[in-house]
């Protein structure tokens, strides 16, 4: 798979909501799994993936003992795209979801960067619904889905 250009990170050893353990306890799940992960692998394990991944779920000191057990990132479930100085061990990501086309995806996708790019001047759409019939602009047409 590495060779296929495909990373394997880290997900603890047993799956536990992390918030709701001591330090201790957080900071095996993180080593053990990345000791045993990388002694299989024969390479070092830099990424890392909450369980569960919602902030109340991982909790301070899971970010605490990724950055101390090496973790060079790690990743929530909480929507949304990373800027520059984003938090390396606080990443969001944009995953598909109840998308059914990739069509759709993309367009969640972009514009989930124009809503997060507060230096983007937006042209000025006017919303479309489904069949209604376009004024012949379709550069400042939005397509409205319900």
């Amino acid at each position: 798979m590495r060779h296929a250009g495909i990373f394997l990170g880290s997900h603890t050893l047993s799956h536990p909501v992390l918030s709701q353990l001591p330090f201790d306890e957080i900071y095996k799940e993180l080593s053990e799994s990345k000791r045993i992960l990388e002694a299989r692998l024969g390479e070092q394990v830099l990424d890392f993936a909450f369980p569960f991944g919602r902030p109340e779920d991982c909790g301070a000191d899971a970010h605490t003992a990724a950055v101390r057990c090496g973790y060079r990132s790690a990743v929530t479930t909480s929507w949304g795209i990373n800027r520059p100085g984003a938090d390396m061990h606080a990443l969001r990501r944009v995953q598909l979801g109840e998308e059914r086309t990739a069509a759709m995806f993309g367009l969640k996708l972009h514009l989930e960067f124009f809503r997060n790019d507060e230096a983007a001047e937006l042209p000025a759409f006017r919303a479309v619904e489904l069949g209604e019939p376009r004024d012949g602009n379709a550069d400042n047409d939005a397509l409205v889905l319900r």
